[in-house]
């Protein structure tokens, strides 16, 4: 083909809305991958122990908690994203940039797959809207930085959506078993991708499709074979299906109106909370976050969410019935979460599904009135402006929460964690045991066993004597070595760090060296004596993050890390205390 027909077939191609805004989406996509790239894999717990899983697997060694004594099968986390990380831990290890690149080209393909989506429903801009609030939602774009599953949940959801409307359009059976594949295989990603399935078994049922139906209950027994298989009988007494709200009840042997209240009781407090700021939080998210709550605002969130409910209404007579129960089946599944610091992050996958149904309900009131001349003009450029709202709404906030992460300050919190672990690795024996409210970023670092401490998860954290002596027992009957505390935990749940101190002189009455490295975050580690032994001065430990300290270039936002060390004994025991915040003698 000669050059100027190859050009006029690329203009031709550019003419097509559709690739328009492909484009469009994948540019936008890019810039904001871009800006949330960082040199490193953000510590995170959950994505963290993905990649162990992923190691483990990689290995031949099964599917195993790589970080406790004993390595037992796991349970707490499914399969299916770790499979496909096994993959890139054998040719990368833990290097940050193959992961980066998975994540970011499941991110740009989520945009284009719900841009095709939406469009078998509406014309390109609003389609364009959809796949927006996904590609600007701040969560999403931060973790292209990590490898949580939001993402990949996502793209399989709406992929698999989008192939079932495609196979329903074209009346292929192909297209809508892989769907159904798709959709299945999302229970291996997150548990509560189990809701999806009775969704997508009723869709079947009200369209009388029997033979899918058929297939869907096969792909459920092999989904159910495969979890047995890789998790074996422990799936039962300690899988985390099992043990959700109201489930649990039953299975102790309770009666089902029992449970049902309890279920009841405990979930009813999320219903007001989804109603009033997590709904209308996915499509206007800085007017949860930046404008205080009053009458006003609760009146203009409650009405986004009449419009979404509403959308789902008028989606049934609309040839959306398996978008609409997915929805529906999606929130029903949510509101058994309870409000703790990660809610927004289970909430990111549904954004663009509300974000859909909002829209239904703005075409059909515009269509109620394009009748009428006098309001056509005033109700379009009210639309329009919505619309142009809800980009510039979606942009400013994920810039604003960008600029709130992506600081000097926060990136060296980074590297002082990933000083400290190095630290560890290098300066502790290889059979410390170690003890942590963030096990898996931990144990990913230096290779150490790690047990969990227990610590809960709530919104608002209330660190009360009871609980901190709480968590001070659990130190005492774990028989380890160190105790890390992250800093990036300690500021996020606001951790009472010096009420925690004075319960845990009271369990270990000798003392117990502390050694902190970082500023003005900085991460602490605790050397829990043996019994007969003595305090050395933070051991070894010590020395090795002077060290770091000194290789680090500092500046006035994240100046050189600070180390401190002192013992945490009680005050009965004054020569073994030395509560000074500056660093004691060798």
């Amino acid at each position: 083909m000669a050059f100027p027909e190859r050009l006029r077939a690329a203009l031709a191609f550019l003419r097509r809305r559709d690739a328009l805004f492909s484009i469009l989406i994948c540019l936008a996509g890019l810039a904001l991958v871009v800006a949330w790239h960082a040199p490193f894999l953000a510590p995170s717990n959950d994505g963290d122990a993905y990649l162990m899983y992923a190691k483990s697997l990689s290995q031949g060694s099964g599917y195993r908690d790589l970080l406790l004594p004993g390595e037992p099968i796991a349970v707490w986390w499914p399969a299916g994203w770790p499979f496909i990380l096994s993959f890139v831990y054998r040719v990368a290890g833990f290097h940050h940039l193959p992961y980066h690149i998975l994540m970011s080209l499941l991110f740009l393909g989520t945009g284009i797959v719900l841009y095709h989506l939406a469009r078998m429903y509406f014309s390109a801009w609003p389609s364009f809207l959809v796949a927006y609030s996904f590609i600007a939602h701040a969560i999403m774009s931060q973790q292209t930085r990590t490898v949580l599953t939001e993402i990949p949940f996502s793209f399989f959801l709406y992929g698999g959506l989008l192939l079932f409307a495609y196979g329903e359009q074209k009346k292929s059976d192909m297209l809508c078993v892989t769907a159904m594949a798709s959709i299945v295989f999302c229970t291996f990603l997150k548990f509560y991708g189990e809701v999806l399935l009775p969704a997508l078994a009723l869709a079947l049922l009200v369209k009388r499709r029997w033979k899918l139906l058929g297939i869907l209950c096969l792909l459920i027994a092999l989904k159910v074979g495969i979890q047995f298989g890789v998790h074996g009988p422990d799936l039962l007494h300690r899988g985390k299906t099992l043990r959700q709200p109201g489930v649990r009840e039953l299975a102790a042997g309770r009666e089902a109106t029992d449970a049902a209240q309890s279920f009841f009781q405990r979930n009813a407090p999320n219903v007001r909370r989804m109603l009033v700021t997590l709904i209308p939080r996915e499509v206007f998210p800085s007017l949860y976050h930046v404008h205080p709550m009053g009458r006003l605002k609760m009146l203009v969130c409650l009405l986004v969410t009449l419009g979404v409910f509403a959308g789902m209404v008028l989606g049934l007579n609309k040839g959306m019935l398996f978008p609409v129960l997915t929805l529906g089946a999606m929130l029903a599944g949510l509101l058994t979460r309870g409000n703790g610091p990660y809610i927004y992050r289970y909430y990111a996958p549904v954004s663009p599904l509300i974000t859909l149904f909002l829209l239904v309900t703005a075409r059909e009131a515009f269509r109620r009135i394009r009748w009428r001349p006098r309001w056509e003009r005033i109700a379009l450029g009210i639309l329009w402006a919505l619309s142009f709202a809800l980009v510039a709404d979606k942009t400013v906030f994920n810039g604003r929460r960008l600029a709130e992460i992506d600081t000097p300050r926060a990136g060296s919190a980074v590297h002082d964690f990933n000083d400290v672990c190095e630290c560890i690795q290098e300066r502790t024996a290889n059979d410390a045991l170690l003890l942590s409210p963030t096990p898996a970023p931990i144990y990913i670092r230096t290779g150490r066993k790690t047990l969990y401490l227990k610590w809960g998860e709530k919104w608002e954290h209330s660190w009360s004597d009871k609980k901190l002596a709480a968590y001070a027992a659990q130190v005492e009957g774990q028989n380890i070595d160190y105790l890390v505390l992250q800093n990036s935990w300690l500021a996020l749940t606001d951790f009472d760090l010096e009420g925690f101190e004075e319960e845990l002189s009271l369990v270990f009455p000798e003392g117990v060296e502390k050694v902190c490295y970082g500023s003005p975050e900085p991460v602490c580690v605790y050397e829990i004596p043996s019994p007969g032994s003595r305090l050395d001065s933070c051991g070894p430990l010590r020395a090795c993050f002077e060290r770091q300290a000194a290789a680090r270039p500092g500046s006035s936002p994240a100046p050189s890390p600070a180390v401190t060390c002192e013992a945490i004994a009680a005050a009965a025991e004054p020569d073994n205390a030395d509560t000074s915040a500056s660093p004691r003698a060798p």
